[in-house]
């Protein structure tokens, strides 16, 4: 059986649906816990864990006899968390916020915006009254939860940069003609102050 490539991750990160699909990949190649926690890099408990919680009951003949067993489910333990979460948290403001959602994601795809950017014009130029928004740290949490059709991946695509970063112009390259009143405090994602420049 050949070794697989551990992988580095942060304490206390939950688990995501591409590593449910290598844990389920793992395991029905014959792989230990324990050998699937340090390809995946967490306890083997949280391996155990995972396998118990995604369970399901399949069926399937042989020799005529309906035969019932029980087999991980990538799907159904990540349909597990996602219900999990929903119910010990707060309630979502998707709902409520599904026009800024919009108007992020069609900038985002049409003009490569960021996060930041999004809140930053829709704040600057008032679009939307508070409640009818969130914060780039939620916005950012929506998409690392999978709850848009925005993934990670798009953001890396269309802005340049990597998830949670922010860039923009340096202050020396900006036009003369930029106001202060241009000018726009953020906080970012990771509580850090940045100044943007709204074009």
């Amino acid at each position: 059986m050949q070794e697989q490539n551990t992988t580095v991750r942060e304490k206390g990160h939950h688990l995501t649906s591409f590593e449910r699909g290598r844990i389920a990949t793992l395991h029905s190649q014959g792989y230990s816990n324990r050998a699937i926690a340090r390809v995946i890099g967490v306890c083997h408990q949280t391996i155990s864990n995972e396998l118990r919680r995604g369970e399901i009951d399949q069926v399937k003949k042989v020799n005529g006899q309906r035969q019932y067993h029980r087999e991980y489910s990538p799907e159904a333990a990540q349909a597990k968390y996602e219900a999990n979460r929903m119910s010990c948290h707060r309630p979502l403001k998707l709902a409520g916020v599904a026009d800024f959602i919009h108007y992020f994601t069609a900038h985002l795809h049409q003009d490569g915006w960021s996060p930041d950017a999004a809140v930053g014009r829709a704040k600057l130029e008032g679009l939307y009254q508070p409640e009818e928004m969130v914060s780039t740290k939620t916005l950012y949490h929506y998409i690392d939860a999978q709850l848009l059709e925005v993934r990670n991946l798009d953001l890396l695509e269309k802005t340049g940069a990597a998830p949670n970063t922010t860039i923009h112009p340096s202050i020396s390259v900006w036009p003369d003609e930029v106001s202060k009143s241009d000018l726009k405090v953020l906080i970012s994602a990771k509580s850090s102050v940045t100044l943007s420049w709204i074009p």
